[in-house]
């Protein structure tokens, strides 16, 4: 599927936007020309990216992948050419984050977080610490990605990563 200068006004995300579901995107383009939001926006579920490609020519206002507390899986992808104000390429906030095997070229934010921003959350919204034990470093893995030519003007070249002070 191929999905090409989308918009969608006053909305999370320009092209898809998902609540507590699960999402599997198989070979999968994104490109965009227009300057817009974010591409992607999940909320409570799972998201997998698998052989997508990430391109344009345009500055987003956010990430083109936005998922808050919820799972996701980027592998074997590419992220080209792109330019964001904030975390260029994900913007992941949650407890279970696997990115493998894929490339972040050419990448440029304006504030944090060049190519991937990552805040690990291992309780509820409601502060709910009933598995704060249960989650370890498998939990988060970003393993076998290339970085080159990622830049930020602030904090996180490449990657920003802020762990939760309270996890154990």
């Amino acid at each position: 599927v191929n999905f090409t200068d989308c918009t969608a006004l006053n909305n999370e995300s320009t092209y898809l936007t998902s609540y507590e579901s699960n999402v599997t995107f198989n070979n999968c383009t994104f490109q965009s020309k227009e300057d817009c939001s974010s591409e992607f926006f999940e909320s409570d579920g799972c998201a997998i990216f698998n052989n997508c490609s990430f391109s344009g020519e345009s500055s987003l206002d956010y990430p083109h992948i936005v998922v808050d507390r919820g799972e996701l899986l980027v592998a074997n992808s590419n992220f080209e050419n792109l330019t964001s104000k904030f975390a260029t390429a994900i913007n992941y906030k949650g407890c279970n984050l696997t990115i493998s095997n894929s490339s972040f070229t050419n990448l440029n934010s304006d504030l944090s977080a060049g190519a991937v921003m990552a805040k690990f959350f291992p309780r509820s919204e409601d502060g709910d610490e009933s598995n704060i034990n249960n989650y370890s470093a498998n939990d988060f893995v970003i393993d076998n990605c290339n970085f080159t030519k990622v830049s930020s003007t602030q904090d996180g070249g490449a990657v920003y990563v802020d762990l939760d002070s309270d996890c154990k």
